[in-house]
């Protein structure tokens, strides 16, 4: 959503199927000073998850300058990839007997993509993939975290890995604190989390009405939008 000044907000949802529960993040460019820092002001779930690899964090910001240093200093880089081991079918670096490390998510994210064929193996898949975001990274200069990011073919994944390796070669432990701190709801409709306020639920509705009947949708669209708004908010 954008105002004519400017103004900007955004809102999206994502769906962490381990728990069956979706979570909102809510943008807004008069809070956000960098946007892969946390930039959320809010993140609305109706559940937190004990460990989150959580990298907008300002707490994890030496661990993100530790991916960029490795980054920089390609031989580095290599070297600490190559002492990933393989167990089973699983991704771990070299036994590690330090009392600080503990875990971390990548150890549990095997580098396979999900319409892989049983008969193809994990050495196989691994190695090219992880080599093919290595050499993608490495293959141009790479100012800030936010080029790393935006570098073709590296996802989660790979960000993941480069995240551990920083831990362990910097000792810069990253955030694994669940941003989510409650829920704002209008209530439910049992009286939990505590029972509606119908005074703000019509309310809401009403603006939700205004905004689009004034807005510039052809007149069909907007019968179609006040049905659908009628239909969900009757349900």
């Amino acid at each position: 959503m954008f105002t004519k000044s400017g103004a900007w907000a955004v809102v999206q949802q994502g769906m962490n199927t381990d728990y069956g529960r979706a979570r909102r993040y809510h943008w807004f460019s008069k809070h956000i000073k960098e946007l892969t820092i946390e930039p959320h002001t809010a993140i609305q779930s109706e559940v937190t998850v004990p460990k989150v690899l959580n990298l907008s964090a300002t707490k994890s910001i030496p661990n993100r300058e530790g991916v960029v240093e490795l980054v920089k200093h390609k031989r580095n880089l290599f070297y600490e990839i190559k002492r990933m081991k393989k167990h089973g079918d699983q991704l771990t670096l070299l036994d590690l007997s330090s009392n600080d490390f503990s875990d971390h998510p990548i150890a549990h994210k095997p580098f396979t993509s999900l319409n892989a064929q049983n008969s193809q193996t994990l050495s196989t898949l691994f190695t090219k993939r992880l080599e093919e975001s290595v050499e993608n990274i490495l293959s141009k200069p790479q100012e800030n975290y936010e080029d790393i990011l935006m570098t073709k073919k590296v996802g989660p994944k790979t960000i993941r890995a480069l995240t551990l390796v920083s831990e362990v070669v910097f000792g810069a432990v990253p955030s694994f604190e669940d941003p989510v701190r409650y829920t704002f709801a209008f209530g439910g409709k049992d009286g939990v989390p505590y029972p509606v306020n119908r005074k703000i639920y019509d309310s809401t509705i009403e603006i939700i009405e205004k905004a689009i009947k004034k807005s510039g949708l052809g007149h069909g669209e907007k019968e179609k939008l006040l049905r659908r708004n009628e239909k969900l908010f009757a349900a």
